[in-house]
Parts: structure tokens; sequence; C-alpha cells
């Protein structure tokens, strides 16, 4: 397979791959015991499929996310990109005649957004890599890095966000600039930080004299940040972009302290940390310098925004993300948008003596064991049910389950 190469020339596709992935990965998820946060924002799916309105005012009492909104309703305070965009599955799965609120559909969603995040990698880095390495790179993606083991398991916003920023690297690498539009409105109301890759895009236009791509990319961000402030305004009554959001940190008084302190859990927390999970990324800063110097603009285009992402959502919000899963998450639209350029610097490093692949092998068992070896811990409420799954990593080989009373609450 030579360089730029068409995936489909070899009988492989998107579709298939999609079909492939989506079960895998709903096999595993978590069901109806997931992280409040992700259930957060499955909740108001239901209402939509069900009412034809967000409002929770039946079930409020399920949810600590679930807060009184404008007019005395009670409403979800998380951003709305993903319970929009898994509402069309919910009314496929009838989740309209459901009584009860039900978070499978949003299941659903994740699985079939990750599916085509991970079939659309293979698509966008076929041409810098070879098929064979394209669907290697996206494999590992898919099934060593919490991309599985979190973006795929619930309604997170990652999915989602994973693979609308896949779809913009490849209008950015195929210059269909006009989708940005509606694909950039879209990612701000899943995750508002990603209006950051709208400046960037514009610039990236801009130094090539493409006007009318740099208005659209400006136009996307723009239009998902007032839909945003208009959803905001109908919930809570007011224009502002975190309304009900309450997990928002003030930005620091020094514009890298939030990064600088945070940076130790970010990299290195046993149960969070990216570089303890996946060691791959060790590698790949070896061949950086060499990559980037071959890179197409792309995929420089595409790093320098994933480094502002990253930068952005840790200047913004806790390094720990959260309770109820296990791995990183926070920095999953960052690192996304890092791929190709990763991936290049990964192909740097292999081209090295021949010891390099040994710990290329070594680096990916580890990080292929560290998201799947992971127990869930419930506890319980006292009245018969649980609480949200805390989650564990077990080595590979478990063997001895201890059940009791461990943290002496009774319960």
């Amino acid at each position: 397979m030579t360089r730029g190469s068409a995936p489909h020339r070899s009988g492989w596709s998107p579709h298939s791959s999609v079909c492939c992935w989506s079960p895998s990965y709903l096999a595993t998820s978590t069901g109806d015991t997931q992280s409040i946060d992700a259930t957060a924002s499955a909740l108001p799916v239901w209402s939509l499929a069900r009412e034809g309105n967000p409002y929770l005012d039946e079930v409020g009492h399920l949810n600590p996310w679930l807060v009184t909104g404008a007019h005395g309703h009670i409403v979800s305070n998380r951003f709305p990109g993903s319970a929009l965009l898994a509402t069309p599955v919910y009314f496929l799965l009838g989740a309209r005649s459901s009584t009860k609120p039900t978070v499978f559909p949003g299941n659903v969603t994740a699985a079939l957004a990750a599916s085509l995040f991970v079939a659309l990698l293979v698509v966008l880095l076929a041409p810098l890599l070879g098929l064979r390495r394209a669907v290697l790179t996206a494999a590992f993606v898919g099934l060593a890095t919490p991309t599985w083991s979190v973006a795929s398991d619930a309604l997170w916003p990652h999915a989602p966000g994973q693979a609308l920023l896949v779809l913009l690297m490849l209008t950015l690498s195929r210059r269909k600039w006009w989708w940005s539009v509606p694909l950039l409105l879209t990612a701000v109301l899943v995750r508002p930080i990603l209006v950051v890759v709208s400046p960037v895009l514009a610039v990236h236009h801009l130094l090539r004299g493409q006007r009318a791509a740099a208005s659209a990319s400006l136009l996307g961000g723009a239009a998902g940040l007032a839909a945003l402030a208009g959803w905001n305004h109908l919930l809570f009554g007011s224009w502002s972009l975190t309304a009900g959001y309450g997990n928002i940190r003030e930005p620091d008084a020094l514009p890298v302290l939030g990064e600088l302190v945070q940076l130790p859990v970010v990299l290195f927390s046993p149960l969070r940390g990216v570089l303890v999970l996946t060691p791959v990324l060790l590698l790949c800063c070896v061949g950086l310098r060499s990559a980037w110097s071959t890179a197409p603009d792309w995929v420089k285009t595409s790093a320098v925004a994933g480094v502002l992402v990253l930068v952005g959502t840790f200047q913004l919000t806790p390094a720990a993300g959260g309770d109820g899963y296990y791995g990183y998450r926070l920095p999953l639209e960052g690192l996304s948008l890092l791929v190709p350029l990763l991936a290049l610097a990964h192909r740097s490093w292999l081209d090295g003596p021949p010891w390099r692949r040994t710990c290329t092998i070594v680096a990916v068992v580890w990080s292929a064991a560290s998201t799947a070896s992971v127990v869930d811990v419930l506890l319980g409420n006292g009245d018969g049910t649980f609480g949200a799954p805390s989650s564990y990593p077990v080595g590979s080989h478990p063997a001895r389950v201890v059940v009791g009373d461990l943290n002496g609450d009774g319960k």
C-alpha cells in the first residue's frame, strides 16, 4: 500500500468498520449504573424524546446535576450538544414510550460516535501512513486509550467531540472548508472549549489567502457560541455560556498557573495520568521534531489546535474530571487533534534501532492492559440500591474479590 492510497481500494470501508466497532463498544458499556455526569447528559434526551422538551420535573431527585432553571423547571446543567445528537437514537429505539428514564440509547449514541471516530481516523491517516499503519494506529486509539473505557462507555461529550474533530481534520486535509460551519457549531455545543479550534483554522486559511474559508471557520465558532447562549437563556434565563454548569473553575490569576498545578495529575496520576496509561506518547515525543519538519500544513494546524484545547481545558476544569470512570477523559479531544502528528512522530521513532520496536510493543501492551484491566466498585446506599461505580486498575490477572463494609459506614 503506497502513501496516499484510498482505504476503500483494499476492501476496507468506514461503514463496515463502524458496524464492527459499535457492538464491541456497546457490549462493554456500564449499562444503567454509570457516572452521574454521563447520566445527567442522557436524562434530558429521554425527556426530549418523550415530552418534546428537556424538563425533568418528575425525576429531579435522581441526579445532583439536575438543577432548577428558568420558570421553575428542573433541567440538566450539562452542555446540550451530546443530548441533541442522541435524540434521534432515542426516537429510533422507542424511548418515547418509556415511562422510566433510560440511558441505553445514550450508550448506543456513544458507541456509534466512538466507532465513527475510529473509522474516520483510518480515512484521515491512510494518506499519511499507508492503510496498514493507519488501521493499526486507529485500533490502538480505539482499544488502548480511554476512547474505549470512557468515551464509548456512556453519553459523555467526548466520543461526539472526537468524531466531530476528526471530521474537521478531514475537511481541512481535503480542503472542504464549507463543512467547517456546521461541524464547529455542533462541536461548541458538545464541548464549548472546542471553540478555540475556530480561530486556529481561520489563521490557517488566512495565511493561504483563503478569506472565504477563514470566514466560514469564524462563523462556525461564533454560531456555536450563539446557539449555546440561546440554549442557556431558554433553560436558565441567562445568556451566559456556562449558565447552570457548576463545575467550572475560575481562571487563575496567572495564565499558566492552572496548567502547572494540575500537570502532575494530568501526566502521572495512577488513575488519570496520560503518560501512565498511554506510555506510547513518551516514545512519540522522541520523533516530534522530525515529524513536525515533514508534516503537511493541516497536520501542524490540527496539532496547534490540540495544544490550545488542552491548555484551555485544564485552565478551566479540575484535572480529576469527576468520578465514576477509569482513565483520563478531559484530554481526549485535545489528544485526538494531535493524533496525526503523533502518528508521524512514532513512525520516525520506529525508523531507529530494532530495540525501539520492542519498546513500542511493551508500551502498547501496557496501554491495552491498563485500559481493560479494571474493576468497578459500587458502594451501597443502605436501601438496597447502589451508587455510581468507581473504577480501579487490577493488573492483568485479577483472582479474588472480597466483599465487606470496608469503609466502616455500616452500609
